[in-house]
Parts: structure tokens; sequence; C-alpha cells
């Protein structure tokens, strides 16, 4: 979902909402990777996540330092300053033209940066950096 536009998820949304309403289901390929609804009340649920008032995109700032990133995979980690010392699993996003950038300016040094963290329900939050001018020195 945190890859998808939020216009394609609403209409994702209406069409299982629709087949829903209509006791139909059906399989989902999205990516080289498919999903196949085993009965109606799997994809209802399905349909029920992906309501807007469901997911919560925002920006927050964290405090902390990459601890590494894949360029290629275009991920990251990101060691919180808090006292747990958490990790952070992240993405960085396709309009980042340089992402071994991070790697060669911002490894291992005490950073601000602001990341887009997407949440479905209760589900665990995914993490994106949008832009290399969310982090600072």
């Amino acid at each position: 979902i945190d890859e998808m536009q939020t216009r394609s998820v609403k209409k994702v949304h209406e069409f299982l909402s629709y087949l829903a309403k209509n006791k139909s289901w059906c399989g989902i390929e999205y990516s080289n990777k498919s999903f196949y609804y085993e009965n109606l009340d799997q994809l209802i649920s399905s349909s029920e996540r992906l309501r807007d008032d469901n997911i919560k995109e925002t920006i927050e700032t964290f405090n902390g330092e990459f601890q590494g990133v894949l360029p290629k995979q275009r991920r990251f980690e990101f060691k919180l300053s808090d006292p747990e010392e958490e990790i952070i699993l992240g993405r960085i996003d396709a309009s980042i033209s340089e992402p071994d950038a991070l790697n060669r300016d911002c490894l291992h040094q005490h950073v601000e940066v602001k990341l887009k963290v997407l949440q479905v329900g209760h589900g665990k939050p995914r993490y994106t950096l949008c832009s290399l001018k969310d982090i600072q020195k």
C-alpha cells in the first residue's frame, strides 16, 4: 500500500467493496506478486482495511544515525537516539536519484530526519525517506 498512489488505493477499496456486495471474490496481481482470496470473508476484511479512515499517513521527525543503506534495494536502517536505540527499517523513495549518497554523507552521523510514516489500522508502520533535503546534520 505504501508504494501505491492514494487514488489507486481508493479504487481498489471501491472494487473490493463492489465484489463483496455482489458476493464475489477474485485474485490480485501487482508487481509480479499474486494473491487470491479464498472466501468472501477474506475479501470483506481486505476491503475494510483499505478504507480511507483506516490508513494513516504522517510526516514524523526522528533523531539518530543511519546504520546502513542498500542503494539498489532502496532500503535503510536507522538507529533512533532513544534509550532503547530502536532500529527503523525503511524505504528510499524512487525520486531520490542517488541513494548511495546516504552511505557516503550520513552513515553513523547523528542526524534529524523527516520520514513519511504509513500505518494501516494497527499494523506495523512503514517508513519512507522522500528527499535528501529531509536530513539535517
